[in-house]
């Protein structure tokens, strides 16, 4: 009887010189390389409780990576400790992988004094295994998660983002950038146009409306055209070598309203778009802000204003739709 007593408590005699638990998630992709990040939640006796991610290969992480640190109480501890041994961990198999092209991939591992065991695999679908690993995750917030997702993202950006190329070999035959804001007209969300600049190799920049919806615009609507100097063409790529390539495809804006903005930069091998709804990352706005300075504000108004009487003689339906 006492050998059986003493067998159980050494079989969950859990490790003090290092986490006890780690639970790890990632992306099996494919997918951008900004989103091929691990999460790791390791926790230890002490009640240390550490989100963070590492790097490898392919992916730069530095030792300044931002970390997530929580600090639990003894009843937290004890529950994920409880529910561990609840589940039977160590019966559990060690790939509990389902059958899938796609998903996460997550892992379970568990450190006592004497020996180590990691349970995971693709997809899993094992109740005892996904109890444990949310005991684990589910005490970490939820904003405080997204901060630190925001933190980390903006952390593999700067430090990844040009080390296939230094991403300067711009097309030449078009335009190599596109900045796009979206337009509504007469104050109705159906009727939506853009205003486009262009800008081109040999510094040419051009204002110009496209349709979308309800509203037409043709070909002969008024056209506003600038030149600009080899300095402001040099700016311009140097704010893009920057800043662009660090951004995400979509930018988030809780706070946003309905007008979609976006950035569009070819490459002679590649291209890219960034957007999103009224979009307040600070990159975006610097690059956005710089491209629209580049056209005198006289002209930019004297060149709104031409367009808005073009839409209103092109589209008399719009401001009328009842015909009143």
């Amino acid at each position: 009887m006492v050998f059986l007593v003493v067998g159980c408590t050494n079989k969950y005699n859990y490790a003090t010189n290092e986490p006890f638990i780690v639970v790890t998630s990632y992306s099996a992709g494919p997918n951008d390389y900004r989103e091929m990040y691990e999460e790791n939640v390791a926790i230890d006796h002490d009640g240390k409780l550490v989100l963070y991610t590492i790097g490898d290969d392919d992916l730069i992480i530095k030792q300044d990576a931002p970390i997530l640190e929580v600090k639990l109480n003894d009843e937290q501890i004890n529950q994920v400790k409880k529910v561990i041994e609840e589940n039977e961990f160590w019966k559990l198999p060690r790939d509990v992988s389902t059958p899938s092209e796609d998903g996460g991939f997550g892992y379970i591992t568990v450190n006592l004094t004497d020996k180590t065991k990691e349970v995971g695999g693709l997809n899993p679908d094992d109740e005892r295994f996904n109890d444990i690993f949310q005991s684990a995750w589910s005490l970490v917030d939820g904003e405080d998660y997204q901060s630190w997702t925001e933190e980390i993202e903006e952390h593999i950006w700067e430090n990844n983002s040009l080390r296939s190329s230094q991403k300067t070999d711009y097309r030449k035959d078009e335009p190599f950038l596109l900045l796009s804001v979206e337009q509504i007209w007469a104050e109705d969300f159906s009727n939506v146009y853009h205003h486009h600049i262009s800008i081109d190799m040999d510094g040419n920049l051009v204002l110009f409306a496209e349709a979308e919806s309800h509203v037409k615009i043709g070909h002969d609507a008024p056209e506003l055209t600038v030149q600009l100097t080899d300095n402001e063409l040099e700016e311009v790529q140097g704010l893009i070598q920057e800043h662009f390539w660090k951004l995400n495809v979509f930018l988030r804006n809780a706070d946003g309203d309905n007008r979609m903005e976006s950035i569009t930069v070819h490459l002679t091998e590649e291209e890219k778009t960034v957007r999103g709804e009224d979009p307040n990352h600070p990159r975006f706005i610097t690059i956005r802000d710089q491209i629209i300075n580049l056209v005198d504000e006289e002209e930019y108004e004297s060149w709104i204003g031409k367009i808005e009487k073009y839409i209103e003689k092109e589209n008399p339906d719009l401001n009328n739709p009842y015909g009143y």
